[in-house]
């Protein structure tokens, strides 16, 4: 019994460790959305303007990751144009599947 009760001992530490590092994981992660404007936003990290008319808020720069934004940067017309002529070529984007390749997935939302 006490060998039993050890190795659960041992497996709720584990337990315990692991819970630790995902909180402490989840505590860096950035709060963004791109399509959806209802939902919260990552706050601008600095505000610029490019060629002086369009406004470039900065929401993310690393040397890895850099989303910055970028207001009236198309009009609705030209928009619309460039989605007409990429969609015949998008497909159901993926997520990684944990075995170094790519599956689908129900939650995701975007087109590659």
């Amino acid at each position: 019994q006490k060998g039993i009760a050890k190795e659960i001992e041992k497996a709720n530490e584990e337990i315990t460790f692991q819970t630790s590092i995902r909180k402490d994981m989840a505590a860096l992660l950035e709060n963004y959305t791109c399509a959806d404007e209802t939902l919260n936003t990552t706050e601008a990290k600095s505000t610029n303007f490019w060629r002086n008319r369009h406004k470039v808020s900065v929401l993310i720069d690393r040397p890895a990751s850099k989303i910055h934004a970028i207001e009236n940067f198309i009009t609705e017309e030209e928009c619309q144009a460039v989605e007409a002529q990429a969609e015949p070529l998008l497909h159901d984007a993926t997520v990684a599947d944990g075995s170094g390749g790519s599956k689908l997935s129900e939650s995701r939302k975007a087109k590659q």
